[in-house]
């Protein structure tokens, strides 16, 4: 069977894994985007420009290519928009963020996942718990009502129902 042509007005979508701030290699982005006529070294510009706000931590962009023009989108994780959220100061390599996290924060967060369809829960209540599940996995911890809070706790009071959260 022949490779199917190549047809410049079709939109392509190619994703990215990088760290925020920093351009990708060209030798990793050459076989990505080189065959659909856009050039690599720019892209890498372009993705070092846009992941500016993510500095130092991996995010997924999404670029979207058509008439050999790119566009691109950056697709935080869940850990990325926790960890951009977490008050704490800068911390070397090798230490977890121990900061705490507001959880005015993680209703935020589990809105923003439940309205992008990038959760399997059903409600707010359900996706805050999986937004606790990774605060606990980066190490930090839940300030409600100025104390600060254990994340198993707060999962607790939230399958409790002692916390109010709205739909």
């Amino acid at each position: 069977m022949p490779a199917k042509k190549f047809d410049p007005n079709e939109e392509t979508i190619v994703y990215l894994v990088v760290k925020g701030g920093k351009p990708p290699a060209s030798q990793v982005l050459a076989p990505k985007v080189g065959r659909l006529g856009v050039n690599p070294n720019a892209i890498a510009k372009q993705v070092a420009a846009e992941t500016q706000g993510w500095k130092g931590l991996t995010v997924t962009v999404e670029l979207k290519i058509k008439c050999r023009k790119a566009t691109m989108n950056v697709v935080p994780s869940t850990a990325g928009l926790v960890i951009s959220r977490i008050k704490e100061g800068a911390r070397t390599k090798d230490t977890p963020h121990a900061g705490p996290i507001a959880w005015s924060d993680v209703v935020d967060i589990a809105r923003g996942l439940l309205e992008k369809n990038k959760t399997l829960s059903k409600d707010v209540a359900a996706a805050c718990r999986e937004v606790i599940g990774t605060v606990r996995s980066v190490g930090g911890h839940i300030e409600y009502e100025g104390e600060a809070i254990s994340c198993e706790e707060m999962t607790e009071m939230i399958k409790d129902k002692k916390v109010p959260i709205a739909e």
